[in-house]
């Protein structure tokens, strides 16, 4: 059920003040957890979503798809019984090709009955690399999350580094000159989703660095310049 409301000083019949709509059968993608902000072009690309029910009746089956720029959508049905309020994750068997540059992907269910189809679809952009662009410069192991381009970079006073997440989790970050020793460590507690660290270097000197985000699963490595 979704109320809106109003409130006026003085109003003299408040009976009419607020209308509440219920959305019985309805389905929604708030989030595309792969990919995540980047690809490397010409790789066969998985994509995985986060499929929730903000309706009051139990949903059994629904079709999802997703769209990559102006390509015709890849449909699919999900299938399982998902109670009102609760969330899965589908990922499509069917993948695609990872264009070079930003790109727009889009996802959503196509249920059918849905009373709350304004909700239905997310879209996001992903930038699609070559394989030798050192942006980026290491991953090891198999992190749940993603961190794309630094910007601005180079930089002069603060840096902002793009993070997604698959799911929450407490990101350590560690900062390197160009000899290798550390000179920052902080921890983050970042929910799922798309997330920004901001990062002070005002008091840094000229040069380049590398900065390390880790977890439990891997680790992502990029480059920052500083320059004034």
């Amino acid at each position: 059920e979704i109320c809106a409301s109003t409130t006026v000083s003085g109003d003299s019949n408040t009976g009419n003040d607020q209308y509440c709509k219920e959305f019985s059968l309805d389905a929604a993608v708030p989030y595309i957890m792969n990919p995540m902000l980047i690809s490397y072009s010409s790789d066969s690309v998985t994509v995985t979503i986060r499929l929730e029910n903000p309706g009051s009746d139990t949903i059994f089956n629904t079709d999802v798809y997703y769209k990559v720029k102006n390509d015709p959508p890849v449909t699919e049905q999900w299938t399982g019984l998902l109670p009102p309020g609760g969330y899965t994750v589908y990922t499509f068997m069917q993948k695609f090709v990872s264009p070079s540059g930003t790109y727009q992907i889009c996802a959503g269910p196509d249920l059918t009955g849905d009373t709350g189809p304004m909700n239905d679809e997310t879209c996001k952009y992903i930038t699609g690399k070559q394989k030798d662009d050192t942006s980026i410069n290491d991953i090891t192991g198999n992190p749940d999350f993603a961190a794309g381009d630094c910007y601005p970079n180079p930089a002069c006073d603060i840096v902002n580094i793009p993070v997604e997440l698959a799911k929450p989790a407490v990101l350590n970050f560690e900062l390197y000159n160009i000899t290798g020793d550390r000179i920052l460590q902080r921890r983050h507690k970042l929910p799922y989703g798309e997330n920004i660290i901001e990062l002070g270097v005002k008091d840094l000197a000229q040069g380049m660095y590398y900065f390390r985000l880790s977890s439990d699963d891997g680790s992502v490595a990029g480059k920052i310049i500083i320059r004034r």
